[in-house]
């Protein structure tokens, strides 16, 4: 899973800031919030690397199951 989220991503994590925002390209912009994305996606990694499919197949089916209830 970390190496999908990774792939999706489009870097291997966990990366510094700097780097990150060479990697993204994002140290061409000016914007206060970078750090707090940044800081965002190396939790996802973190978060998915103590996550197993089983775990997450069961989440989203919770949340489908709890979606399509309030259409009945």
């Amino acid at each position: 899973l970390r190496a999908l989220v990774c792939e999706k991503l489009g870097y291997e994590a966990p990366l510094g800031y700097e780097n990150w925002l060479a990697v993204t390209h994002f140290d061409k912009l000016e914007d206060p919030s970078l750090e707090d994305l940044w800081k965002a996606e190396q939790a996802l990694v973190e978060k998915c690397a103590d996550m197993d499919l089983e775990e997450i197949a069961e989440r989203r089916l919770n949340a489908i199951n709890n979606i399509s209830k309030q259409y009945e």
